[in-house]
């Protein structure tokens, strides 16, 4: 069913959330509370986890939490810069650019409530690699259309997920909680819109096409996930080898990633026939998951 961009404006003017207000910014970690659901801390569920302490596992919830949170701003910032030169050539009227004018908006709403977050929780995030910046600076300024809308929508599933996880747990700091919220709420209709924009590209993509966008996505994912397990995090909660823990993390965190933030990103390319014999395995070995459990 199409998507009616008019009505997902009106609710953008109507009801827009400031989160000056939305988010408590005076709320602190209360008894038992964490920053982040243990499962989705990068060496849950390994042997290294059980050795940590309670005060090591909050410190390294806290700053993987802070570490996602700069990343959804990062990769906002990327999607604004090409927003702002696609938009340039949409008609004033168009209700295409009138949509992307709000969603503009509330990303830099959102990045702005991301640093806010950072500031009041006393984190410091480590910043993307030279390699990281010079692809999203690339892929903002000269990827097609179709590709960059694609992209970004397979980052939004993989954060909306995340997000949920977090908002939907009553353990986690109240702070994190509203804004992880807030943040599900607009991206919301901004899926709703790019899932409806792309049906342009999709329906009458061909196989090649299809392969192309499929790894386009895949892509993606991997260069979010990329950016979550630091080992500096390591060195801060004080373990003996911080290079063996870094190791474990990043290896371990490939299957929580899997598990917890994917199955509406593979739905989707479900959807839009995006896996196939070429595809697929690929998908499956880089993302250490078996995707007919997922499929619809």
């Amino acid at each position: 069913m199409p998507v009616n961009v008019e009505k997902l404006i009106e609710i953008s003017l109507r009801k827009p959330l400031d989160p000056e207000t939305f988010v408590p910014w005076k709320a602190t970690l209360q008894e038992g509370q964490y920053y982040l659901p243990p499962h989705l801390i990068s060496l849950y569920g390994t042997d290294l986890f059980e050795k940590l302490t309670a005060e090591q596992r909050l410190k390294l919830g806290k700053s993987e939490l802070g570490q996602a949170i700069f990343s959804y701003s990062w990769s906002e910032g990327i999607m604004c810069l090409f927003m702002t030169r696609y938009i340039m050539n949409l008609a004033p009227d168009s209700l295409e650019k009138r949509f992307l004018l709000r969603e503009l908006i509330e990303e830099c709403r959102h990045q702005q409530m991301f640093n806010k977050s950072l500031t009041q929780l006393n984190i410091t995030p480590v910043p993307p690699a030279p390699i990281h910046r010079f692809l999203g600076m690339i892929t903002a300024k000269y990827m097609s259309p179709g590709a960059m809308f694609l992209g970004t929508l397979a980052v939004e599933y993989v954060t909306d997920m995340y997000g949920s996880a977090i908002h939907r747990d009553h353990n986690c700091h109240l702070m994190a909680r509203k804004m992880s919220q807030l943040h599900n709420i607009e991206e919301g209709r901004h899926i709703a819109f790019t899932e409806d924009l792309l049906e342009r590209f999709t329906q009458k993509a061909t196989f090649f096409t299809r392969v192309v966008y499929s790894i386009l996505a895949l892509g993606n994912v991997c260069f979010m996930r990329s950016l979550y397990v630091q080992k500096r995090f390591f060195e801060e909660v004080g373990v003996d080898d911080p290079g063996l823990y870094y190791r474990v993390a990043k290896r371990n965190y490939r299957s929580i990633f899997g598990r917890y933030c994917l199955k509406s990103l593979v739905d989707y390319m479900e959807h839009i026939r995006g896996f196939n014999w070429i595809t697929r395995p690929i998908w499956e070995r880089v993302l250490h998951v078996k995707l007919p459990r997922y499929a619809r």
